[in-house]
């Protein structure tokens, strides 16, 4: 086997491994190449977003009467913008953001809540994901949250 080749006993699926097993990953070779298949291999994240997050988005928030203007602004933050890709809370509060600012948005009778708390949140310096979250929900009991 030449210095390049791979066989597929030498492929790592990360997405089976632990954090404490990434952690502890000895590197073998001296080159590493990840595949980010998640909007990069494959183009799976228009589809995630227009037909599984966006919905929820506007059910969850009660936008329905103007769920016209939520579509775009989710779809604007998330797919066709600067902030594709972005961490879903600091997303999330872009598009409510973005919503707040468009009056034809909010003129359907709309009421979004104060987000301050998720603001506070993703400024806090913990990670931004699920664990952290449900620390500060269980602390705070905040509703917006």
């Amino acid at each position: 086997m030449d210095r390049f080749s791979i066989n597929k006993s030498q492929i790592i699926k990360s997405s089976n491994m632990s954090q404490d097993q990434l952690r502890q990953f000895q590197p073998r070779h001296e080159f590493f190449i990840g595949l980010d298949s998640d909007g990069c291999v494959f183009d799976s994240m228009e589809i995630k977003h227009k037909e599984c997050f966006a919905p929820v988005f506007i059910k969850y928030w009660a936008l329905q009467p103007a769920s016209k203007f939520a579509r775009a602004a989710w779809e604007f933050v998330n797919l066709y913008s600067v902030w594709r890709g972005a961490n879903r809370f600091p997303a999330l509060a872009k598009v409510l953001d973005l919503i707040v600012d468009w009056p034809e948005a909010m003129r359907r009778g709309i009421k979004i809540p104060d987000i301050t708390p998720l603001k506070n949140f993703i400024n806090s310096g913990v990670p931004q994901g699920n664990p952290s979250l449900e620390e500060v929900v269980d602390r705070s009991a905040d509703p917006v949250l």
